[in-house]
């Protein structure tokens, strides 16, 4: 099940082209498969299997969407996204890929700076939403500036 607060918040506002998506999963065969769909859909796509990896991808790829597992090696995904949303603040969504739907675990996604929590296994429609979320969203500037 998914859960999708922002879709009524945001005015729609103009996308960089093209829409850049870091995949953070320690499954390399799910990233793949998520990397996979996200470019069907014409996005350019990045990936990462740990939290120090997203971290450091985050700063240079410069995404505007980052789907990222919670459970990895290194650094889990609160961490990561509490360190990549201090670092881009809201011009970047972030959505907690996960295995749980208990109210504790969306309780810790959404204190870690997650914008979304999807459950997995995770529906292209799923996908497709958390697409058009971003789409909806202001988006990091082409040059990738902001909070350092």
């Amino acid at each position: 099940m998914a859960d999708f607060p922002m879709l009524a918040q945001n005015s729609p506002s103009t996308a960089c082209e093209p829409y850049r998506v870091l995949v953070v999963e320690d499954g390399r065969s799910v990233a793949e498969v998520l990397a996979m769909f996200f470019e069907l859909e014409g996005m350019e796509t990045a990936m990462a299997f740990d939290g120090v990896q997203a971290v450091a991808k985050a700063e240079s790829f410069i995404p505007h969407l980052v789907c990222m597992d919670l459970r990895m090696p290194k650094m889990d995904g609160y961490e990561a996204a509490r360190r990549i949303r201090a670092r881009f603040q809201d011009a970047v969504v972030l959505v907690a890929l996960c295995g749980w739907d208990d109210p504790d675990t969306r309780k810790r996604t959404a204190d870690a700076g997650f914008d979304l929590h999807l459950v997995k296994p995770v529906s292209p429609d799923d996908l497709r939403n958390v697409i058009q979320t971003c789409l909806h969203r202001k988006t990091p500037q082409a040059s990738g500036s902001g909070p350092a």
